[in-house]
């Protein structure tokens, strides 16, 4: 849909970074368990939680973009009212699955709030597959 090729690039190398990230957490989730060491729940549920931050940017960035190209109309940048007005025009997987990630974000970005770990990795999931049906993200 994004029509603008090197805007697509960069979200697309966004998304490989927020791939890399969740994947480098888990790999050294699973060798701190395996080698023994103590693991703080609520330091991986941070961990998640940032790239949650991140992942959320990639889809809040794209929608900016499809609203600049014109594929829905909205007179604000933020992410409710993007999503809001885009509810029409864009073919959401499941919108009200992404409003929770946005909700979720907004808690931790505003109040501090860590999100359970497996909430985050089901939230990035969410905005993966929106991204995969607007054509943001190739299909592997």
């Amino acid at each position: 849909m994004i029509r603008n090729a090197e805007v697509l690039n960069d979200l697309r190398e966004s998304w490989r970074t927020v791939v890399d990230l969740r994947d480098t957490i888990k790999v050294n989730i699973i060798w701190s368990f395996s080698g023994g060491g103590y693991q703080s729940p609520r330091f991986r549920s941070i961990s998640y939680n940032l790239v949650l931050l991140f992942a959320f940017s990639v889809l809040e960035r794209g929608l900016v973009q499809l609203r600049d190209e014109g594929l829905f109309k909205c007179g604000s940048s933020r992410a409710g009212h993007l999503m809001e007005s885009s509810r029409d025009s864009l073919n959401w997987t499941n919108y009200n699955a992404v409003d929770k990630v946005r909700e979720d974000r907004n808690d931790m970005a505003h109040h501090r709030k860590i999100i359970d770990q497996e909430v985050v990795l089901a939230h990035i999931e969410a905005i993966q597959t929106e991204l995969l049906a607007w054509g943001i993200l190739d299909k592997e």
